[in-house]
């Protein structure tokens, strides 16, 4: 279990850094988990998308009326914070703090960071509710 975990800590940041430098990205871009795998989705979670520094990282996450979940975003998604939000570079769609989100998911891994709720949720697809 600790080699798959290791080997997926080095993957998540390979694919980040790999992502990331083919966009021309904002000069206040937030450097968010990712979800290495995109291919195949076995649930639904509907929250509030929130945000917050958490031991010194901008985070963000979906809060439910029960709980606060860590998301492994999405490859395409990433963060801004003045103000922060959500950006989707494929759809080019933005999701602010306070809106209510649908997400997509097929497994849990644990981030190296921004782990701020109970459960990890590996983010699919997103989009508005």
């Amino acid at each position: 279990m600790k080699k798959y975990f290791i080997f997926m800590a080095i993957l998540l940041v390979a694919c980040s850094t790999s992502s990331t430098e083919q966009m021309d990205l904002p000069p206040d871009q937030v450097d968010i988990p990712n979800n290495p795998s995109l291919d195949h989705h076995d649930a639904l979670l509907i929250g509030n998308l929130n945000a917050a520094e958490v031991n010194g990282d901008r985070c963000f996450w979906i809060e439910t009326a029960e709980e606060k979940i860590t998301i492994l975003w999405p490859q395409s998604v990433y963060g801004t914070w003045d103000p922060p939000l959500l950006v989707d570079s494929e759809s080019e769609e933005t999701f602010e703090v306070g809106e209510t989100i649908r997400l997509t998911s097929r497994d849990e891994l644990t981030p190296e960071k921004c782990h701020v709720g109970d459960r990890v949720w590996v983010a699919g697809e997103m989009e508005k509710e």
